[in-house]
């Protein structure tokens, strides 16, 4: 039986080792085999490229025989090239001379030209003279007339801007009269006190108005001009402590701010409070029509100002708390939102507004200027500060277990 085995395993070694041996042969001739291609392969591009080389070579001896055969038919033309440089020389001149005659006689139409139109606009202004001076001797003629209109108008402008300014003054001592009233805890508006003290107030204005419409007119000229060496007239309206470039302002020249800086007027936040009354006042200091302060709109003009150049008024200070601002009279929903935009929530804040934060303050509100001082803003926050002490609930509110306003009874 082993020796089966042993035969058998003999015979499978055989097989093994022939296999192999034919698998290396086999590997053996591919490699040749490729070796052999490429080297086929290589001779052949050799040959091609051999061959390119030699087709190059041709063409170029075709080529220098050509270039031969054109350099001895240039060789006549290049003996004739001074000759031609010479007559392109003098064609170059004679070009340059045209263009300069032809330069000359283009300057030469420009200013024929420019005299045919100064002779035409010459003629066309001499006819336009002519008709302008008939046009101006009619408008002479009508402005005679104007002027004696404009004369008449102007003596009764006067006349409404005089009862103008009495009504103004009356409106505004009524108004101090009621905060007055109101400040020293008077009777209700509308009350029977208020009745009394304002026929007394009537009955006083009416003796006061005789005397001052006697002397309105001595009082104007005093306000317009002063007395040299005499005193200097009150401010208008208080402003900041500081001065503006009051020229600035459209409408106003050196002399006008001389006038102003006389009543008192030295900041743009001063004129753009100006009520209705205060120019009034300002028109008369400064020789000026009130319609002409109208139309320069002075207000405006310094409102522009300050909102381009300072940033508006900002809270005086962070109380911690709100307070209901439409308890001051004056102010509604409107203008509290306003003022909180402003940052100013609480009576604290706008009780503790100086004069300057409240001219530019005035500066931001809609409506008329001036109101702040008119009303008393301030005077009423702090009269509510101190009638209404803060709590550790704070303050009540409109529709609070306490009334939003003081009682004036």
């Amino acid at each position: 039986m082993n020796w089966r085995v042993d035969v058998v395993l003999s015979v499978l070694f055989g097989a093994g080792c022939g296999a192999a041996a034919l698998g290396v042969w086999r590997w053996d001739r591919r490699r040749l085999v490729g070796r052999y291609e490429k080297r086929r392969l290589a001779a052949e591009a050799e040959s091609d490229r051999l061959r390119l080389r030699i087709s190059a070579l041709r063409a170029a001896e075709t080529r220098a025989a050509e270039s031969a055969e054109e350099l001895a038919r240039l060789r006549p033309v290049a003996a004739r090239v001074p000759v031609l440089e010479d007559e392109l020389a003098g064609a170059r001149a004679r070009a340059d001379r045209l263009d300069r005659t032809e330069e000359q006689l283009t300057q030469a139409r420009l200013e024929l030209e420019q005299l045919t139109g100064r002779l035409d606009t010459h003629v066309h202004r001499r006819r336009r003279a002519a008709r302008e001076l008939q046009t101006v001797s009619a408008m002479a003629a009508k402005a005679e007339q104007d002027a004696a209109e404009a004369r008449s108008m102007v003596a009764a402008a006067k006349a409404l801007v005089a009862r103008r300014d009495e009504t103004i003054l009356a409106l505004e001592q009524r108004l101090a009269r009621l905060d007055e009233f109101r400040a020293a805890g008077g009777s209700a508006p509308g009350g029977k006190g208020e009745k009394v003290a304002r026929r007394k107030g009537d009955r006083t204005s009416a003796k006061k108005g005789k005397k001052d419409k006697a002397g309105k007119k001595g009082a104007e000229k005093k306000a317009r001009k002063p007395a040299p060496g005499g005193p200097t007239p009150s401010p208008i309206r208080p402003g900041p402590d500081h001065d503006d470039d009051l020229k600035a302002i459209p409408g106003i020249g050196p002399v006008v701010e001389r006038a102003l800086h006389r009543v008192g007027i030295r900041s743009w936040e001063q004129v753009a409070a100006l009520s209705a009354a205060d120019l009034a006042r300002v028109a008369a200091a400064t020789d000026s029509a009130p319609a002409q302060l109208e139309r320069d709109d002075w207000v405006g003009g310094a409102r522009r100002l300050l909102a381009r150049h300072r940033p508006p008024a900002g809270p005086v200070g962070d109380t911690g708390h709100r307070d209901d601002l439409q308890a001051i009279i004056g102010i509604g929903p409107v203008l509290e939102r306003v003022l909180n935009s402003h940052g100013i929530v609480s009576w604290e804040q706008l009780a503790g507004l100086d004069d300057a934060e409240v001219a530019r303050l005035s500066v931001e509100l809609p409506g008329v200027p001036g109101r702040i001082e008119r009303e008393g803003w301030v005077a009423q926050a702090a009269a509510l500060v101190e009638r209404f002490p803060l709590g550790p609930d704070g303050r009540p509110r409109r529709g609070g277990p306490a009334p939003h306003h003081p009682d004036p009874a």
